[in-house]
């Protein structure tokens, strides 16, 4: 099922055709008006290499190229015009792995995989300045990892940022306002977790578009700033945050 959240009447519909087959914890773009999915698990478990894309003008569904393996719990951004997908788990095992779809071509292709051999399950990402951000997530052990990472698409280059100070969330989703980046619910130490990081009390985020790369790979040692990188928010009242809690959410913008 594919559901619709209208901004202007704060209401949810399912208006649209639904996906060909049952999919959950796959990749999610936008990409010239219309939707690609990626990936994830089926109704049984099993995963999957499909690739999905949604016409909204057709109101309908077609099959693209697959992905070279099973891939699911990947995190995923679309710079470019181009849908990346990296860590998770592909074909049962924890990767660092990351792959670029070209709609055009219809087309993978295998980019540099995560800095420094890390390897990251459950994770998410955001684009902040062109930059496809990577924040949290499980290592290979299943273990909650705080880490972030940033991307240049064009460089085809890692760096690992400051981590963040809250340990313990994965199966979360991230976003960025204003080159700040937030992290949303997902679990957190076991549980489902309600909350808009960096918006609520006990909660953070980070000034991303004042992060400064260095010249080679490796980890960023600056942030721009005089502040800490990430930083808790004062605020007691939730602002944003969903009214349940959910857990290995997809989404876009269409």
């Amino acid at each position: 099922i594919v559901q619709v959240y209208r901004p202007d009447t704060n209401t949810w519909d399912s208006p649209v055709t639904s996906m060909p087959a049952k999919r959950t914890r796959g990749s999610i773009g936008v990409i010239d008006g219309k939707i690609y999915y990626a990936g994830g698990l089926d109704e049984l478990g099993a995963s999957k290499t499909t690739t999905y894309c949604y016409d909204p003008a057709l109101n309908s569904w077609s099959t693209k190229t697959a992905l070279p393996a099973t891939f699911h719990d990947q995190a995923y951004a679309v710079v470019g015009g181009y849908l990346y997908i990296v860590g998770g788990q592909k074909a049962g095992a924890v990767t660092s792995e990351m792959w670029k779809y070209d709609p055009v071509a219809n087309t993978w292709t295998s980019v540099s995989a995560f800095a420094l051999g890390v390897t990251v399950d459950q994770s998410a990402a955001t684009v902040i300045n062109g930059m496809i951000h990577v924040a949290m997530g499980k290592d290979s052990t299943g273990k909650p990892f705080s880490c972030h990472f940033v991307y240049s698409p064009s460089a085809d280059r890692w760096w690992r940022l400051p981590d963040p100070p809250l340990m313990g969330i994965c199966a979360h989703a991230v976003g960025q306002i204003d080159g700040v980046l937030r992290v949303i619910c997902g679990t957190w130490q076991g549980s489902a977790a309600i909350g808009t990081f960096a918006i609520s009390s006990g909660n953070f985020g980070c000034d991303a578009s004042q992060v400064k790369l260095a010249a080679g790979a490796g980890i960023a040692t600056s942030c721009g700033k005089a502040t800490p990188m990430w930083a808790n928010a004062t605020n007691t009242t939730l602002v944003g945050g969903p009214p349940v809690a959910l857990v290995s959410t997809a989404s876009c913008q269409l």
